[in-house]
């Protein structure tokens, strides 16, 4: 297999690629971080103009990267992991390379933000022979605009880094509060948090755009820092005692990577009410659900004020990730069996 995608610390191309490995398949990567001056010279301002314009600057040399590697390995599969710079004229030339190998795009995130798509990566998909999604928007519309085999995912943990963790009391106060929320800002979220913080729950909040977005706001008290990666990620989330977790309803979303991620650390998850997440946890026994300020206010202070039932739901929690199969190892085992038949 070559597996084209972002595989620096904590990236969840990472966690696929790993558990692809963990399944027996021989992995060449092809890693799309971009390292050092862009091959096209191009300044820093134009290249995220032109990311915000859904044309992003092919900054890890993916197209002559790729057909290189598949031209090596001769491989049975090629996985494009959220690879935005790749272009059909690079599909096309991978099939003349190597006429019988399958190719797959794995696209996670909704096709209507500008930063979470590219004007080729219709192209690229109707040429595969799947795209894989976990979003349903994107679901919706990859098949309504002709791409032939559009297969449904399931979110998953990483069994390596979601987990629980012995940390002292000096690391959970430094990562940790009673309540927190890891992920980036978006208005919605921001007003849950600051009424929260009104009402007096004691706060921690980590993510991008948090501190530019609270400067000068009562909610600034709350932000602890920007986003973090791979372990200090996992120590974030096992330092909260109630995990928040919100959704973003614009892109679609019914579920989002934390809905898995906070329960396998062992971490009691408060998350916005779905059926998708109903149909993960059990209401009340392996997680808590909201609907509107209200019952997120009147739920955070119950369970603050009750320990053991809140360290008991957590527990369930993390059993249920593990024993029905929600890690990595499992959903991509299922994947390739949908893929390859």
């Amino acid at each position: 297999m070559v597996f084209a995608g972002s595989l620096g610390p904590g990236q969840h191309s990472r966690a696929r690629l790993q558990a692809l490995e963990r399944l027996g398949s021989r992995v060449v990567p092809v890693d799309l971080t971009p390292v050092g001056p862009s091959p096209a010279r191009l300044p820093a301002t134009w290249r995220a103009l032109r990311r915000r314009l859904s044309w992003p600057v092919d900054e890890a040399d993916v197209n002559g990267r790729l057909p290189a590697a598949v031209e090596r390995a001769n491989p049975d599969l090629v996985w494009l992991e959220k690879a935005l710079a790749v272009r059909p004229a690079t599909i096309e030339a991978l099939r003349r390379l190597r006429p019988r190998v399958c190719i797959v795009a794995y696209q996670p995130d909704t096709l209507r933000s500008w930063g979470q798509r590219s004007i080729q990566l219709l192209g690229v998909a109707r040429r595969c022979d799947a795209v894989i999604t976990t979003n349903p928007q994107a679901q919706r519309d990859l098949q309504r605009l002709g791409c032939g085999r559009v297969i449904w995912a399931e979110k998953a943990f990483d069994p390596l880094l979601h987990r629980p963790l012995d940390l002292s009391s000096e690391e959970r106060a430094q990562w940790g509060a009673p309540v927190g929320f890891a992920g980036f800002w978006e208005a919605p979220r921001a007003r849950c948090l600051a009424r929260l913080q009104e009402d007096g729950a004691p706060l921690k909040i980590w993510g991008q755009h948090w501190e530019r977005r609270t400067r000068g706001k009562p909610l600034a008290a709350a932000v602890a820092g920007g986003a973090r990666f791979g372990e200090d990620y996992a120590r974030i989330l096992n330092s909260f005692d109630i995990g928040l977790c919100f959704l973003r309803r614009k892109a679609g979303d019914r579920v989002t990577s934390r809905s898995i991620e906070i329960p396998a650390c062992g971490t009691f998850m408060l998350a916005e009410r779905t059926q998708e997440h109903r149909v993960l946890f059990r209401e009340g026994i392996e997680a808590e659900f909201f609907e509107g300020y209200d019952e997120l206010r009147h739920k955070v202070r119950y369970y603050l004020e009750h320990p053991d039932e809140r360290r008991a739901v957590a527990e369930a929690g993390r059993r249920r990730c593990v024993e029905s199969g929600y890690d990595q190892d499992s959903r991509m085992r299922a994947l390739l069996r949908r893929i390859l038949g």
